[in-house]
């Protein structure tokens, strides 16, 4: 009877028990977000190692974009293009500002390709000269050329009998295992005073290269 009366002692306050769960709720959260902190710590910690490897790494790489050998390579070709540049009859500009792309690798002055403002026949003088630099550089270094060129009408542009004859005798100076393989319509005479000198196979095809088999 008393206890009816009376508020009994044993039923636990209402709004205690609620904070008792809000608290327990927040406990639990903060244990799952300290364990999903633990984890991305350990996480950082493996990146930051990693990090280290790849600055240690970083390190050791060369400050410049090209190797000692890569410079050694540029250089030996822009020499090797102006001399044969100079040696074709190309006289437009000092052949010492000519200079090799260390983007393009093309030969350039002042930061312009050559070819923007040389004239058709210097045109032709400069894709010699470059072709052929290109093969004779793998005579100094190892390079990826094939040591074959090709060339189609060397005698196009009206180029002038003096460039033909010192582009002939260029190609005459490499020795084995190079190898070139050109194409003309020059007259037979012509052609032979140019080959005079010059160790070649020639295969003459008359007035039509492809002709019907009957």
């Amino acid at each position: 009877m008393r206890t009816n009366l009376v508020e009994d002692n044993r039923i636990p306050n209402i709004a205690l028990l609620r904070d008792i769960i809000s608290l327990e709720e927040s406990l639990q959260k903060a244990e799952d977000i300290r364990t999903k902190l633990e984890d991305r710590l350990e996480e950082v910690a493996n990146l930051t190692e990693e990090w280290k490897g790849v600055l240690d790494l970083e390190a050791n790489l060369p400050r410049d974009f090209f190797s000692d050998l890569d410079k050694q390579k540029l250089t030996k070709l822009s020499d090797l293009f102006r001399e044969n540049i100079v040696a074709f009859g190309f006289r437009s500009v000092d052949p010492n500002v000519i200079e090799i792309s260390l983007d393009t690798y093309r030969p350039t002055i002042e930061g312009f390709e050559m070819t923007f403002d040389a004239s058709a026949s210097d045109n032709i003088r400069i894709i010699w000269a470059y072709t052929l630099a290109m093969q004779e550089l793998s005579n100094f270094f190892p390079t990826n050329h094939l040591q074959i060129s090709f060339f189609d009408e060397p005698a196009q542009q009206q180029i002038n009998h003096e460039s033909r004859q010192v582009f002939y005798n260029q190609i005459g100076m490499f020795k084995s295992p190079h190898q070139f393989i050109t194409t003309t319509s020059e007259r037979p005479e012509i052609l032979e005073t140019f080959l005079y000198k010059v160790k070649h196979n020639m295969l003459e095809f008359g007035t039509k290269v492809l002709r019907p088999i009957a």
